[in-house]
């Protein structure tokens, strides 16, 4: 009797540890979760706080750090200062059409948006009110022994396009003096036509979670159009196409 207890002891323990373990896969593949798509000088500080990231295979975020430089997300590149920024990473085969991920630092939501990224590259996103660190907190508590602010992950939502064009021979884009010029290098005309690009790090790092466009209302084959452009260089790189046939 006391045997079959025992076996009945171990049953619904080994149940428990199970149910747990369902718990934690659950909670994270919620950045995974795909439901239902707008201009740098910059410096990272190795200061960060722990944290808890998203990370699936989908998406995956390093430590969040303070930056220093140009702030890209609004397209009116002014300077700051130690503002929260996060590498986040496109670990899927399917382009990311946007994420928002949020974390809490304290009594406050840090909100970091990411559009336009292909799968398997990675781009620094800066917190979209520009949360500043405080960088000094290390220094404090060594000397207080106060407890440390960190950044908590609170939830990812992320949108991706199985059917996004990466690729096309029907588009070219040249970058010119403060301008750019769209080309209909086709056989037909194209009508709304837009092209999306970001600019890039010395290391290939995406700079903003900010994905910037081109847009040609139409263009008969051969036509071209310049456009005014003080964001798209030869550090930009096109990261999709989207334009209609006629």
């Amino acid at each position: 009797m006391q045997k079959e207890k025992g076996i009945k002891s171990r049953l619904v323990a080994s149940i428990f540890a199970l149910i747990i373990m369902a718990g934690s896969a659950s909670l994270l593949s919620g950045c995974s979760d795909r439901t239902p798509e707008t201009e740098p000088t910059q410096s990272v500080t190795a200061a960060s706080t722990p944290y808890s990231p998203p990370k699936t295979e989908d998406i995956h975020c390093d430590p969040v750090k303070a930056y220093s430089g140009v702030f890209a997300e609004d397209g009116k590149k002014t300077e700051v200062k130690d503002v929260a920024s996060v590498l986040v990473e496109n670990r899927s085969q399917t382009f990311l059409d946007r994420a928002i991920i949020k974390y809490q630092y304290g009594d406050k939501t840090a909100t970091f948006v990411v559009t336009g990224l292909p799968a398997g590259k990675k781009c620094r996103v800066l917190e979209a009110s520009k949360m500043q660190m405080d960088t000094k907190q290390d220094k404090k508590q060594d000397k207080k022994q106060d407890k440390k602010t960190e950044f908590v992950f609170e939830d990812c939502i992320c949108t991706f396009k199985e059917d996004a064009l990466l690729v096309t021979d029907k588009v070219s884009v040249v970058a010119k003096d403060k301008s750019v010029e769209i080309k209909n290098t086709s056989m037909k005309t194209l009508k709304n036509i837009c092209v999306y690009y970001k600019n890039t790090d010395s290391d290939g790092t995406y700079i903003g979670g900010i994905t910037y466009m081109i847009v040609a209302n139409s263009l008969k084959p051969g036509d071209s159009l310049t456009k005014p452009s003080s964001n798209f260089s030869e550090s930009s790189e096109i990261v999709r196409y989207s334009f209609m046939e006629e």
